[in-house]
């Protein structure tokens, strides 16, 4: 048998220069929404807005949403479910139909739309047994 000797990803990267990007990203991303809020907007769009960003770095944007969902409309498009279920007072599931576009299947409160959805391919999405 011979041995084998596997590096870890990243083993070559130190624990200093994964935090700076990951800081990078989650400031960066901080700066997109300080830019948008400049021009002081009644409902804001963040397309996936945690996408390149670690869980503590998605934290802090999910409750500067938290924060900010009191004074304006947030809508935010993610494919990230449980971010979703977090911070989302009403949720709205698309899917494309047969013809490929993009159609709303449901929108509910979203305790309603994750626990209790109307729509059996709702149902099917929230419960993992698509998508």
């Amino acid at each position: 048998m011979r041995r084998a000797v596997v590096n870890p990803p990243f083993s070559n990267v130190s624990t200093a220069s994964l935090n700076w990007k990951a800081e990078c990203a989650y400031r960066a991303e901080r700066l997109c929404i300080a830019r948008a809020l400049a021009v002081q907007p009644q409902i804001l769009l963040l397309d996936e807005p945690c996408s390149a960003l670690d869980p503590l770095s998605t934290e802090k944007i999910e409750q500067l949403v938290v924060n900010l969902k009191t004074q304006l409309t947030i809508v935010i498009v993610t494919h990230n479910l449980a971010q979703a279920e977090r911070i989302a007072q009403q949720t709205a599931f698309f899917a494309s139909n047969s013809e490929g576009v993009g159609q709303l299947i449901e929108f509910q409160e979203t305790a309603t739309l994750f626990h209790s959805p109307q729509s059996p391919l709702t149902r099917d999405y929230v419960s993992g047994r698509i998508g």
